[in-house]
């Protein structure tokens, strides 16, 4: 609103069909991280935007939770290397694989990183990869689609089911 080309009519109309769309959200939503201040800073956000009652927040490492029987999406954004040595990333990435495969069968995935070598340690096959920014980072929004058993055992399942 304070930009030189503010448009207060065509913001108006945009609001009047964004509020024309809104539709009930029957899913759940939960949000972990293992930083006590991420969670703080989130938690402020949650209840600044009123979604307290919509949004389950807890201070909680990935590989420790419980995912829901059924599958669903899971969106992680991992650290980018501020507070991680180059190995500690690559480690990362590869516990982040590691957990995806064995703890989130039938969930979509998707991942936000700028980092195309640590990305690499997921040791899991890309299913999309969409350029985006995060600020002021070039980054790319991964999706990773979790069965079980090897990719190979994947691809012959679907072929039977084909037949």
């Amino acid at each position: 609103m304070k930009w030189d080309d503010y448009d207060a009519e065509l913001w108006q109309r945009i609001r009047q069909e964004a509020d024309a769309n809104i539709c009930d959200f029957d899913h759940e939503i939960w949000a972990s991280d293992r930083s006590p201040k991420a969670v703080a800073i989130a938690e402020g956000n949650i209840n600044y935007a009123h979604l307290q009652h919509d949004i389950h927040l807890m201070k909680k490492d990935m590989h420790d939770l419980t995912p829901p029987e059924g599958g669903g999406i899971l969106i992680i954004n991992p650290p980018y290397g501020d507070r991680l040595e180059e190995d500690d990333i690559d480690e990362l990435y590869e516990e982040i694989g590691h957990t995806l495969k064995h703890n989130f069968q039938g969930f979509q995935c998707w991942l936000i990183t700028d980092d195309a070598v640590a990305l690499r340690h997921v040791g899991l096959k890309p299913t999309a990869k969409i350029p985006i920014w995060n600020g002021p980072l070039e980054c790319r929004f991964v999706r990773f689609d979790i069965f079980e058993g090897s990719l190979k055992d994947k691809k012959a399942r679907e072929a039977e089911e084909q037949a």
